[in-house]
C-alpha cells in the first residue's frame, strides 16, 4: 500500500517543521504543541497499520473493527492486536521488530508511546481526537516522551523502518520453523529483550 509509505513520512515531516531547529517555535506558540503531538501519533498509527496489513498479519477489515481497535486511532489496541497476531509477544518484542536493524535507544520512547501506563492520558487524547480539537483538551492530557527532538526521531525511525519490520515477519514465515515468533526473533538477533 504505497499510500501508507508517503503518509506516515508526511506526518513526521509535519512534526519536523513544527519543531524546527530548536523548541523555540513551540515555546513561543504553545497552541501548536497538540498539533506536534498529533502528527507524531498519526505517523505511528499509520506505521503500525501499514506494518500489520502489508505483512499480512492483519486484514484491513480487522484494522477497521471497532471491537479490535476501537475507533481506529487507539494505538494501544492496534499494538495489542499486532502482538496477538505474532503469538502474544511482549511489548518490547513488538517494538524490537518495528525498529529491527536500528541501533539506538529509541525503543524506550516507542514502547512508552504505545503501551506506557504513564502516557495513557496522551494516547487517550489522541484516540478521542482531542489533540485535533484543542478546546476539548484539559490540563494533564498531554505528556512529552523523553524530550521533543528524541521523541520525533523515535517516531521517524519507526516510519522509515516499516519495510524492515515487514521483512522480519516474512523471514520468520519463510524459515519453515515451528518456533513461535518471539523465540525465533530472539535466536535470529544477538540482542535480547525480556
Amino acid at each position: 500500500m504505497p499510500v501508507f509509505d508517503s503518509t506516515r513520512i508526511s506526518y513526521v515531516k509535519t512534526a519536523e517543521l513544527i519543531l524546527g531547529s530548536d523548541v523555540s517555535y513551540l515555546t513561543d506558540n504553545p497552541d501548536m504543541v497538540p498539533q506536534f503531538v498529533n502528527a507524531l501519533f498519526q505517523s505511528l498509527e499509520i506505521s503500525l497499520k501499514g506494518f500489520g496489513t502489508s505483512s499480512g498479519l492483519v486484514s484491513e477489515d480487522e484494522m477497521r473493527n471497532r471491537r479490535l481497535v476501537g475507533n481506529g486511532h487507539d494505538i494501544e489496541k492496534i499494538g495489542d492486536l499486532l502482538k496477538e497476531k505474532l503469538g502474544d509477544i511482549s511489548n518490547r518484542r513488538l517494538v524490537a521488530v518495528l525498529l529491527d536493524g536500528i541501533e539506538s535507544d529509541v525503543s524506550v520512547i516507542i514502547e512508552k508511546m504505545i503501551f506506557g501506563r504513564d502516557f495513557k492520558p496522551t494516547r487517550k487524547s489522541y484516540y478521542k481526537r482531542k489533540l485535533v480539537y484543542h478546546a476539548e483538551l484539559e490540563s494533564g492530557e498531554i505528556q512529552i516522551v523523553n524530550g521533543l527532538r528524541p521523541w520525533l526521531e523515535a517516531v521517524k525511525a519507526v516510519a522509515e523502518n516499516v519495510d524492515n519490520a515487514i521483512a522480519v515477519v516474512n523471514r520468520w514465515r519463510a524459515s519453515g520453523t515451528d518456533l513461535p515468533f518471539e523465540e525465533w526473533h530472539i535466536r535470529e538477533n544477538s540482542f535480547m529483550y525480556r
